[in-house]
């Protein structure tokens, strides 16, 4: 499982954003938990800047993304390319994400519903 987190800044231990689309990066962990950081180059687009962001994460084998967020173009995207998305729960750090994550503690989102806020 390769893991994507959008995130306010790069870090040990980096807060997740909010925004999916519009995050400054997306933190990418492997299977063998190794964490880089990719920049999120869809963020400043005037439109299409979530579904921009799923084709980055794509392109980095990401098949599982962690969101408080996603916007329905997004959704799509995510959708077509059979990528799985849970729920932040109440993880606000990346750490936390991954502990939440592992415990089962995270929600697998329906990607049938448009949108994913605040769940």
């Amino acid at each position: 499982m390769i893991i994507g987190i959008p995130v306010k800044e790069k870090g040990a231990d980096p807060l997740i954003d909010e925004r999916f689309g519009r995050c400054n990066y997306f933190c990418i962990i492997d299977d063998k938990e190794q964490i880089t950081f990719l920049e999120n180059s869809a963020k400043d687009q005037a439109s299409g800047a979530g579904g921009q962001s799923v084709k980055l994460l794509a392109d980095e084998d990401v098949d599982t993304i962690i969101s408080p967020h996603i916007g329905p173009k997004a959704m799509d995207a995510i959708k077509l390319l059979n990528i799985n998305v849970f729920s932040l729960g109440d993880s606000i750090t990346v750490t936390q994400a991954l502990k939440n994550i592992k415990a089962g503690k995270l929600e697998l989102v329906d990607s049938e519903k448009k949108g994913l806020k605040r769940v």
